[in-house]
């Protein structure tokens, strides 16, 4: 016998995105309000993450970023070398994460300030309980 589920067994999966722009949101360590974001909703779960590469980041120094949403970090500590070309990137190190509040996507910098880049970053995530 089957189950009958209140919930869809077709969860729709949401897009979110937000946009670096060293010209716009700043260069100094820290963590980065993005002008151009999106709020991730209380609750959803994360599952996807591509960076796309606009404009090459370079910094005084090896500067790093971790991506945020939903009030977690989805990343560890990214190295910018690895984002050298504009072909997306689809970043193997997200962590699956379910968002503990509704906040933006943030960008937090470590290690050097970053003198150019500008980054897109589109996050694909469900809702709890869809």
């Amino acid at each position: 016998k089957y189950l009958k589920m209140n919930k869809s067994s077709n969860p729709i999966m949401h897009f979110a995105s937000a946009i670096y722009n060293s010209q716009v949101d700043g260069v100094s360590t820290g963590v980065i309000e993005l002008s151009q974001t999106t709020i991730i909703p209380d609750n959803a779960l994360i599952v996807q993450m591509v960076i796309e590469t606009l404009v090459v980041p370079t910094s005084l120094g090896s500067a790093t970023i971790m991506i945020q949403a939903g009030g977690v970090n989805l990343t560890s500590t990214l190295v910018l070398t690895n984002y050298v070309t504009t072909v997306p990137l689809t970043t193997l190190s997200l962590r699956k994460k379910k968002a503990l509040s509704s906040n933006p996507i943030r960008i937090n910098v470590g290690t050097a300030d970053l003198i150019a880049g500008k980054l897109n970053i589109t996050l694909g995530y469900f809702m709890s309980g869809e």
